[in-house]
This record gives C-alpha cells, structure tokens and sequence, in this order.
C-alpha cells in the first residue's frame, strides 16, 4: 500500500542563510540546533510504476533494487549483502567500462532505536578529489584512502562515482525513523552549502567537508515503505570527473525521517549500508 508520510526533517539551514559554509558548534551528523521543518515525504515506489530502476537512479539520484533476502545473524549475512551491494551496481552500469572500489570489511550496521541511525539531513561527500580522499581515509583507513588516490590518478580513469546500498537485515521490524532521500531534480545549486566537520582521524589535520540544504518547500522528499529483506534502496553519493567542464553534480541528500508510523511493538529495525565507489573508463 502506498503511504505518504507528514513527518518533520531534522537538520535544514533557513531558506535565507547568508553563507556558503557551515560548521555546527555541536555535532553535525546529529544537528539538534539545527531547523526541524514539517515535510511531506511521499512513497517512491509509485514511481517504479512509471520508470525503471536504471532511469529512476538516472532522474533522482535513487533508486530500488531486488536481490537475495538475507537476515543479520546468518553466518554468511555480511558476504551475501556485500556480494548484493556490488552485483546490483554492476547492473546499474551495464554499457559502462568500469571497475569497482570498494571492500567487504566497511560495512555500516544500525538499529534504529539504539541511536544508530542519523537524523540529521545530509550528503555523505563534498564534491573534490581531495575532500573525498581525506573523508574516506577517516571513516575506513588511510591506506585504503591512497589506494584510492592512486588509482584516480590512472590515465584510464575519467570519472570517479559512489554508490551507498542500504538495506534491512530481517523479515519483520518496526519501521522507525526510514531512510528518506531528497529527488535531485528538486535541488537547485542556490540550495547547497558547504557543511564542515572535525572528523576524528583526519590524515592532513584539516576538517572534513560534507553537504548542506537551506530549506526550500520545492524539495521533493521520498522513502520507500515496506522494506523487504531482499530489496535494496540505491543512491548516488559522489560523484567526480577529471573533465572539469562537466559541472560537478552533489550526491543525494538524505536523513532518518522521524515519522509517526512506529508502533514499537515489533522488533527494532537492522539496517545496513555499504558504499560501492565506482572508477569510469
């Protein structure tokens, strides 16, 4: 059944904010001084009726995708949802020379009513190859940061994608706080600014740049109801081409949409994410 959810999304600058960068004084993954403004966030699974999963991903920077049904305490569950995680964003790019960037050790796991998941209203990257170097060298190691480096700097390599697969990790669970996601073609570059944080682990001392919203009531605000344990949501979260007269597009902003639809009645939710980075040929 296709349900719309009024919920309010935590983590909004004000439509006027005056400046192209903001650093918050407390914690910006969780953002409690920031704007909660009432949104209305629509089921995305409506539009699967009118498009597919590659055109949808291609329209609004995400997109739902089937695979194997796993569940968290399998012995083999990490495997199985890495292995899905890559083998859905191959079939995402099926006329493309690529090879892909990514490690089955990374992989986020939360539970949605022990703190684990993030409220707060975000893209996960900035839009430079040396911001993204120094954020993915504190959030996984510095080795595997100059892997990548290296690598980027190929003369095969044009463009540099990633993609954040999430999922649940069990058939039946209370649904709180799902993962909602602004559709690109709602975000206007006058939207943007620049989000500064103080990342424990910085390889060069300096902070970590992420992305910001000012709020604007155009933002097209979707979720997808239901999840399944064999389905995935897929979103674009990076993206980078060495050409610089290809305009620099921000990854797709999303937030923990804290909605009324939980009973707590049922089993808190496991989620997982891994984020599958794509090298272009």
């Amino acid at each position: 059944m296709i349900k719309t959810l009024a919920a309010p999304i935590r983590g909004y600058l004000p439509s006027d904010y005056p400046h192209d960068v903001y650093q918050s004084p407390t914690d910006n993954f969780h953002c409690t001084e920031m704007l909660s403004v009432p949104c209305r966030v629509r089921d995305a699974r409506e539009d699967l009726h009118r498009s597919s999963t590659s055109s949808l991903l291609e329209q609004s920077g995400f997109t739902l995708a089937s695979g194997r049904r796993v569940e968290y305490g399998q012995a083999d569950f990490q495997a199985k949802t890495f292995r899905d995680a890559c083998e859905v964003v191959e079939s995402l790019l099926p006329s493309t020379m690529h090879t892909l960037f990514a490690q089955s050790q990374y992989m986020t796991l939360r539970r949605s009513q022990e703190g684990g998941v993030v409220p707060c209203l975000h893209a996960d990257y900035s839009r430079s190859a040396e911001e993204y170097w120094r954020t993915l060298a504190c959030f996984t190691s510095l080795d595997n940061a100059n892997a990548w480096k290296e690598r980027f700097a190929c003369a095969d390599v044009r463009a540099y994608q990633v993609f954040n697969v999430w999922r649940v990790l069990q058939p039946d669970y209370d649904d709180f706080m799902p993962l909602g996601m602004v559709s690109r073609e709602s975000v206007v570059s006058r939207d943007i600014v620049l989000g500064r944080e103080a990342l424990p682990g910085s390889p060069d001392g300096q902070l970590s740049n992420f992305l910001r919203l000012r709020y604007s009531a155009d933002h097209d605000w979707c979720y997808f109801s239901s999840m399944r344990d064999d389905e995935m949501i897929v979103f674009q979260s990076f993206s980078l081409d060495k050409d610089p007269s290809v305009p620099v597009t921000a990854g797709c902003f999303h937030a923990a949409v804290d909605n009324s639809e939980a009973s707590f009645r049922r089993p808190s939710r496991i989620s997982c994410e891994y984020r599958i980075g794509v090298f272009l040929s």
